[in-house]
């Protein structure tokens, strides 16, 4: 469901409509822009702001005239959004890690190898999903505080505050 090519389709009028092939639906809401703002390949104001300004441009005008009335909105669901989706990777990871680890057991030796470098790669993919869920996280906690405080506050000088207060876990 990311911003790539094959996702991207060309609709009447020089409209821009995005397929999430994560969820199989269909979506010009603005959730897809938000999310990829808080992409790791899209974490740079310079980024976020020529990916904005170009998409823009080249959308249907009543979509951006709601992302500029409602981009906060757009940014929190797209955290939620993705904060649920890396809970989900999580959870579906950690089972996998479970029932190769009881495989393992009866396996042959000569088997187990490869049950243990897959394990080691599921391991390396969980880390990396709590990376992400802690970010995704933490954005829709600090939001809330900074869009009360201000609500029309652009949506890249949104991120960036949120990344400046951002700690590792670790």
């Amino acid at each position: 469901g990311d911003l790539y090519g094959s996702n991207i389709i060309e609709q009447d009028h020089h409209a821009i409509g995005l397929i999430d092939y994560e969820l199989m639906t269909y979506d010009v809401s603005g959730i897809e822009l938000a999310a990829t703002l808080m992409r790791p390949f899209c974490r740079q104001g310079a980024q976020r702001r020529s990916l904005l300004e170009g998409y823009l441009a080249a959308c249907p005008a009543a979509l951006a005239d709601t992302w500029r009335h409602h981009a906060p909105d757009f940014v929190f669901a797209a955290a939620t959004r993705l904060l649920a989706a890396r809970q989900r990777r999580i959870r579906h990871l950690t089972i996998r890690d479970r029932l190769l680890a009881a495989g393992e057991r009866v396996l042959p030796s000569s088997m187990r190898k490869r049950v243990k470098d897959r394990r080691t790669a599921i391991a390396k993919n969980i880390a990396s999903a709590r990376e992400n869920e802690a970010y995704y996280l933490h954005i829709a906690r600090t939001m809330v505080g900074l869009c009360l405080a201000e609500p029309a506050v652009d949506p890249v000088r949104l991120l960036e505050h949120c990344d400046k207060l951002f700690r590792k876990p670790g």
